[in-house]
């Protein structure tokens, strides 16, 4: 039996506690402020460096400096990346991981929520408004449209598809669908005009009603055209 001198016991595990695993060093939770950050220096190992509140900085041994959040849901321990730093600064890092931490606390997975996100955006991408109203004009061929009234429609389309038929048309804005509009209404067409802005709408609106588009901006174009009135011929 030999009794080890108390003095000696602490020393050894101050040493143990001062040499951590040589895979990770684990930082003191302390919050991080950008002065630190900037001048942090890589080491042969990788660091965790914790901001509070599930937000961390891993510092790899080649320098790069990668935001995470960590989190628990349904009992399993995950993370996901919030972005690289600097291009990510300590600010919008801690932004970023308070909107994750809003999904959680609504009872969602934030790395499962950023999958769908990324597939939601992928579709956008690739239905663009040519593609979309492509489909449209096949939905109504199927209901019945007459070919007169398809020819007339793809007419019209022609009018607007430059200037952003090839847009994702989830991205497009109420100014681009504007300015060809007022060209067209330039000329003294008022009635194209306006029947080619309805049938942006309508494209629209399909785009809506299948999940690509989150809202009509022809509606905010009401009054931006020229006002076509009929003429009553005389008897």
């Amino acid at each position: 039996f030999v009794r080890l001198n108390p003095t000696k016991m602490l020393g050894i595990l101050l040493v143990r506690t001062a040499n951590p695993t040589p895979s990770t060093q684990q930082k003191p939770n302390m919050a991080l402020t950008d002065t630190a950050i900037r001048s942090l220096k890589s080491t042969d190992t990788k660091q965790k460096l914790s901001d509070g509140g599930g937000l961390q900085l891993w510092v790899l041994p080649g320098g790069t400096k990668t935001w995470r959040y960590a989190y628990r849901y349904n009992g399993s321990q995950k993370d996901i990346v919030l972005g690289q730093y600097p291009a990510v600064g300590l600010a919008e890092a801690r932004k970023r991981r308070n909107d994750a931490k809003a999904l959680l606390v609504s009872g969602i997975d934030p790395g499962q929520q950023r999958k769908l996100d990324k597939i939601t955006k992928a579709l956008a991408n690739a239905a663009t408004f040519d593609t979309v109203a492509e489909e449209y004009l096949e939905k109504k061929i199927r209901e019945g449209m007459a070919a007169s009234t398809v020819k007339r429609l793809r007419s019209q389309l022609r009018l607007v598809s430059p200037a952003f038929g090839n847009r994702p048309i989830a991205e497009i804005t109420v100014p681009e669908v504007l300015t060809p509009l007022k060209k067209i209404d330039a000329r003294g067409t008022h009635e194209t005009a306006t029947r080619t802005k309805e049938l942006c709408g309508a494209i629209f609106r399909f785009g809506m009603a299948t999940g690509r588009r989150a809202d009509d901006p022809t509606q905010a174009l009401k009054n931006a055209l020229t006002n076509h009135k009929v003429k009553h011929r005389a008897a």
